[in-house]
């Protein structure tokens, strides 16, 4: 899913689960470059309880502007 789209870049997160966890990982890419191209900037593993303190900060107080 796109986090943030500007003319620039996008972020892009991801996440996936992995038995008790969940994969979320975040990257960023730059389809209207000279060379288009994609990085990732992080991976990290979190369990149900850590994702969902995750969500609610980000439902709360995190900005996605």
């Amino acid at each position: 899913m796109i986090i943030k789209q500007n003319k620039q870049y996008e972020l892009h997160a991801t996440l996936q689960r992995y038995n008790d966890q969940h994969s979320l990982t975040l990257s960023q890419r730059w389809p209207k470059a000279l060379r288009p191209h994609q990085r990732q900037i992080l991976q990290v593993l979190l369990s149900d309880a850590e994702l969902a303190t995750f969500a609610e900060f980000l439902a709360t107080t995190g900005e996605t502007t």
